[in-house]
């Protein structure tokens, strides 16, 4: 049986003059409900909500992703404050108490008083008017103990609180790169990464740069040619540099993707998985628009995302089409094919904090067998001399040298290309693999990396 504050919230209360607390609560249930990409989700339920100052808005985006960055933490927090665990309150209720526990504990500029009634009135406002009160009274033990907590004896769980990280993803960096290597990892992904550019069209880096309206930090890319960065939020996606073209926002590692693949001007490429368009739009230009780019995917509506994206930049050698990668077929064989295959995105859990919760190791172990069958496909409809690249934005090892290894043991006539002339040496290692980790942000992002993985194969005979 339901609860009744749960009957009053499903008729759908009123967000009130887009009040950011009330926007980013309703926002986080939306998000849980639904199993949306927050980015994404956001994107389009911000033009909805009535925000009355620009303000409003950053700090509803601020408290979504605070408190999606930093759940466990809120929650062992909460529990603690409540003296009851988690799944004995009232479900209605956590989002409520994490936003006001996130301000308390991560917004010093919020007043603690400030936090705690506003968030209570929000509470009052969306319908939980019967749990007020209890969210009043542990949001003021929160604000009294300053979100201290009882320190545990383990040191994976501490670092699981520390870091916003769910305690297996902690255990399985631990096994992979051992324990100073867990903690490099859980510590960048729970920071708020740098915005990456890839230019699109003429005018150059420097150019664009000044384009870039921001009193924030801001340069040029390292590793990928044509990037640049700055410190920023989702409201970069709207700046005039993005909706106009002139440039996409996508992470310095996905950009170096298609340079490991570098294909010919006038081959004939496949592109597999390739949705929303940005690595199939970057392969057009490095190509010169030249040639032909079948670019696959299962779905007919991101079919139509990439189309709608390589219409946009003008490129008329990309022909976008529905199709299973697993089984797609086709009597011309192609010259080059990139497999930016489904993956756990471990790597990018920065930019998606929401995944790590809904992340288990139970489904991470069915990404595996999904990407042996795209490449082992693959490599049929790839030529005689031609060069498959096989990536991912995960930093698991079944995932990336398990799946490749596999391939390489069982397809004879392909073999290993160390890609060192297309991307820098020093992101290529001891094995010939492309693989990067992700990064804390810095003074100078210019070498910021997301986790991405990277392999050139060619087919000898």
């Amino acid at each position: 049986m339901r609860s009744a504050v749960n009957k009053k919230r499903s008729k759908g209360a009123p967000i009130k003059n887009g009040e950011p607390r009330c926007a980013a609560i309703s926002a986080l249930n939306d998000i849980e409900r639904r199993k949306a990409y927050a980015d994404i989700y956001l994107k389009k339920k911000w033009t909805e909500v009535p925000f009355g100052d620009p303000r409003d808005k950053a700090l509803a985006t601020m408290l979504v992703y605070g408190v999606l960055r930093w759940r466990n933490r809120l929650d062992a927090i909460i529990a603690h404050c409540a003296g009851r665990p988690i799944s004995k309150i009232q479900r209605a209720l956590l989002n409520p108490l994490r936003v006001g526990v996130y301000q308390l504990i991560f917004l010093d500029r919020v007043h603690a008083a400030a936090a705690v009634s506003e968030t209570v009135e929000a509470v009052k406002t969306l319908g939980y008017s019967k749990g007020a009160g209890f969210v009043n009274a542990v949001l003021r033990s929160a604000s009294r103990n300053g979100g201290e907590l009882p320190g545990a004896e383990d040191e994976l769980e501490n670092l699981s609180l520390e870091t916003g990280m769910p305690r297996w993803l902690i255990e399985l960096w631990r096994e992979e790169e051992g324990l100073a290597g867990a903690t490099l990892i859980a510590r960048a992904l729970s920071a708020t990464p740098p915005a990456f550019f890839r230019a699109t069209g003429e005018g150059g880096v420097e150019a664009l740069l000044q384009c870039l309206d921001t009193p924030r930090a801001k340069g040029k890319g390292l590793y990928a040619p044509g990037s640049f960065w700055c410190v920023g939020g989702g409201e970069l996606s709207e700046s005039e540099l993005v909706t106009s073209g002139k440039a996409i926002i996508q992470g310095q590692a996905s950009q170096l993707v298609p340079l490991l693949l570098s294909p010919e001007p006038g081959a004939r490429v496949l592109d597999c998985c390739a949705a929303p368009g940005l690595k199939t739009t970057h392969i057009a230009e490095l190509m010169g628009d030249s040639g032909e780019i079948v670019a696959l995917d299962i779905h007919e509506k991101r079919v139509r995302a990439v189309e709608a994206l390589a219409q946009s930049l003008g490129y008329l050698s990309i022909k976008a089409v529905k199709g299973d990668a697993r089984i797609y077929k086709e009597a011309r064989p192609f010259d080059a094919a990139l497999l930016d295959v489904p993956c756990s995105g471990l790597g990018v859990l920065a930019h998606n904090p929401e995944r790590k919760w809904r992340l288990s190791p139970k489904e991470l172990s069915t990404f595996p067998p999904l990407q042996y069958a795209i490449i082992e496909n693959a490599a049929k409809l790839v030529r005689v001399g031609g060069v498959i690249v096989y990536s991912t934005c995960t930093t698991a090892r079944a995932e990336n040298e398990g799946v490749i290894k596999r391939f390489l043991s069982e397809n004879k006539s392909w073999t290993l290309e160390h890609p060192e002339t297309f991307v820098a040496p020093s992101l290529i290692n001891k094995e010939g693999f492309f693989k990067t980790f992700p990064m804390e942000p810095a003074v100078d992002n210019g070498g910021h990396l997301d986790g991405f993985f990277g392999a050139r194969l060619r087919r000898r005979g």
